[in-house]
């Protein structure tokens, strides 16, 4: 088998990781929702969240609703992950459809075919 073939997967692996590290970090600042309710930052793990405090709890006679936030300093390393196993779930599919028409086994036919025109 031709060496530059057996080197497809490794960077496959390379391409889906940096892809999946560049827009995971770059999807953590994407803003989200309404400022008069709940709203956020982050995509598809939010970094924060920010609510109105009566959707919790019910306000006192005079008191005023206010934000709360929630926050999650982990989406920096979790909205990666989350997009590099979806990106090997998408990759997986493809493979398995490549394989399920026959199409892996009638490149490497050809590929014996034009090694063999070679020698």
């Amino acid at each position: 088998m031709d060496s530059r073939f057996s080197l497809i997967r490794p960077a496959i692996l390379a391409v889906i990781f940096i892809l999946s590290t560049v827009l995971g970090v770059v999807g953590t600042s994407i803003p989200w929702g309404t400022d008069d309710g709940l709203h956020g930052q982050g995509v598809p793990i939010p970094l924060v969240l920010w609510d109105r405090v009566s959707y919790y709890q019910t306000l006192k006679p005079g008191e005023q609703d206010y934000f709360i936030d929630f926050p999650n300093p982990l989406a920096y390393i979790e909205n990666p992950l989350v997009l590099f196993v979806a990106l090997l779930f998408v990759w997986a599919i493809i493979e398995g459809i490549l394989w399920l028409f026959g199409i892996r086994k009638r490149r490497k036919k050809a590929e014996q075919i034009a090694a063999a025109d070679r020698q």
